[in-house]
């Protein structure tokens, strides 16, 4: 399944029921972490080990960002395809599941990420940080794993194509 299935809008009733959109977002942050295991990325938890290697620590907001889903599907589909180098581990995390954001960017983002614009991605060498890239600067991120430069562009809403299996 595609992460960006999670907050299909294509999904939700148009029977005036107001509180569909939120129970697709308390659903998406249940079934997040399992559709991550199911992956080729790794979910990561705060006090997790940061490996050896390159790693990328990405925090999404998984329950309320098309944006982040739709990440979450291109390095997945990378992974699996084997364009990224296999040195490189990509972890994710959801934003919502770790307590106050503050704390979280504190420690782990310890360069400052001012104003949170998500997803934020920390890159760390050999379990040391090295930079954040902040919100979808995904020049940044290709560069660095490896991948040719993808455009997240406007995903309101998206395009059906990017739903499917």
């Amino acid at each position: 399944m595609k992460f960006l299935k999670l907050l299909d809008p294509y999904d939700i009733p148009s029977d005036n029921d107001i509180t569909a959109a939120g129970k697709q977002q308390r659903n998406a942050q249940k079934q997040f972490p399992i559709l991550v295991e199911e992956s080729n990325l790794n979910y990561w938890r705060p006090g997790d080990k940061i490996a050896t290697g390159t790693r990328l620590l990405i925090a999404l907001e998984a329950t309320y960002s098309l944006i982040s889903l739709r990440l979450a599907d291109i390095l997945n589909d990378a992974l699996q395809d084997k364009q990224i180098n296999e040195s490189i581990t990509i972890d994710v995390f959801n934003i919502d599941d770790c307590g106050p954001s503050t704390e979280i960017a504190n420690k782990y983002y310890p360069e400052g990420v001012v104003g949170y614009c998500f997803p934020i991605t920390g890159v760390w060498q050999d379990q040391k940080f090295h930079k954040s890239i902040v919100g979808a600067n995904m020049k940044s991120i290709c560069s660095i794993i490896g991948i040719d430069e993808i455009e997240l562009g406007f995903l309101m809403p998206p395009s059906k194509e990017l739903l499917s299996e």
